[in-house]
């Protein structure tokens, strides 16, 4: 009788450049694959719009690690090896804790397995995805930037309150404009970010099929592309840490037509600066950024408004919550505590017994 072997899976998509169908169609070569040589499918792990460069970020990829150190699997199945890690250096200290544990890797699409590679194979390999990435990522950044500066959407989701004509310029969309507008009337006039997401709500507006949330108000009024620049959002390197922020560039002189007057969007900047400081000297969220949904496994936001904390991602389903603020932390810290107080009570009786 054969004896079925038990694989996990993992996909990923770089950003929402990728098309929709990337991770559908990954996960049914995987899942094929599996079929057809009897392989029990137990898991596949998926990370959205993640760098294949930077894996510190990407959950499920540190999920899958854990899984290959601590759980009874015999391989792990991706469509393609450089979905993993486009890292050299990741790739092959990725591979060697695989084959340490005798944990196989194949890679359909690639046609490979790795019981099939010496340690210069793999090698080789992780060198040859990184140096694919950095060529790729030159090549697609420098045609956003021409489409850019020649005044079209260079991509991606279109804004809130744009629709794209077939030559790839931005319109006014006539039903989400007027939305936009009222959401920078209303702060201009002084509301607060959480009341203008709950009148929306109250009062039926939309983006598309889903609800505008505080997030959705939030992104709205930090985004200057309502002012008619076209421009590149590109990350830079914070001077006094490895934390990065996201700048915009403006790289046309071509405006596309505007929903709100430049001098209206730096007004509202600096107020948004002035309630974050002020935010984050009355509000201290323990678990921000540490925090992930026990249903999704998506990140949990902060919300100051309401002292919560609530799912921000696109996997969200109808068990997913929002965890009362004081309630999660006081759960957290006494978890803690208890830890120290056993750890505690494990050296005083060490103590005792030297002393004896």
């Amino acid at each position: 009788m054969e004896v079925i072997r038990t694989a996990i899976g993992y996909v990923r998509t770089s950003s929402i450049l990728n098309p929709a169908s990337s991770i559908p169609n990954q996960i049914s070569i995987i899942k094929t694959y599996c079929e057809i040589h009897n392989i029990h499918l137990y898991k596949i792990f998926v990370d959205e719009q993640k760098t294949g460069m930077d894996t510190s970020n990407r959950r499920q990829y540190q999920l899958l690690k854990h899984y290959i150190e601590n759980e009874k699997i015999d391989m792990v199945v991706v469509a393609y090896a450089d979905r993993l890690t486009r890292d050299a250096f990741e790739f092959v200290v990725l591979l060697r804790t695989m084959m340490d544990r005798g944990v196989e890797l194949i890679s359909v699409s690639d046609g490979f397995k790795s019981t099939f590679l010496n340690p210069s194979s793999i090698a080789m390999m992780g060198i040859q995805y990184e140096f694919e990435n950095k060529t790729r990522y030159q090549r697609t950044f420098g045609q956003r930037e021409d489409a850019v500066r020649k005044g079209k959407h260079s991509g991606g989701r279109v804004p809130f309150g744009y629709i794209k004509n077939e030559h790839h310029y931005l319109e006014i969309d006539p039903i989400a404009a007027p939305i936009v507008r009222k959401i920078f009337d209303e702060f201009l006039s002084g509301e607060e970010i959480t009341e203008i997401a709950r009148k929306f709500e109250k009062n039926g507006y939309r983006r598309g099929e889903k609800e505008i949330t505080y997030y959705d108000v939030s992104r709205i009024l930090k985004n200057k592309i309502y002012t008619g620049h076209i421009y590149l959002q590109t990350l830079e390197q914070k001077h006094n840490g490895p934390e990065k922020v996201r700048k915009a560039t403006i790289v046309s002189d071509y405006r596309h037509p505007a929903i709100i007057l430049d001098e209206e969007y730096e007004i509202v900047q600096k107020r948004l600066n002035a309630r974050l400081i002020q935010k984050r000297k009355k509000h201290f969220h323990l678990l921000s950024k540490i925090l992930y949904c026990f249903h999704c496994d998506q990140q949990m936001i902060p919300q100051v408004g309401d002292e919560t904390y609530f799912c921000r991602g696109s996997h969200k389903t109808s068990s997913c919550k929002r965890i009362k603020k004081a309630e999660v932390e006081h759960k957290v810290l006494q978890h803690f505590l208890d830890l120290a107080k056993d750890k505690q009570e494990e050296h005083s009786k060490q103590m005792s017994f030297k002393l004896r």
